[in-house]
């Protein structure tokens, strides 16, 4: 696994690829959240891709 992190503003950000029953999408520029306990991602990134 690798991991691409970029600093923006002093935030981390990465890369997230999202798979689900054989279709994958990436999101760029997702911010990490270590204090985070969950993670929510809108549905509207997803539209039209089969996930």
């Amino acid at each position: 696994m690798t991991l691409n992190l970029k600093i923006i503003n002093n935030l981390p950000f990465v890369t997230m690829k999202v798979e689900y029953r054989d279709k994958e999408k990436s999101l760029d520029n997702v911010l990490i959240d270590t204090g985070s306990a969950s993670s929510i991602l809108s549905s509207a990134n997803y539209m039209g891709s089969g996930i």
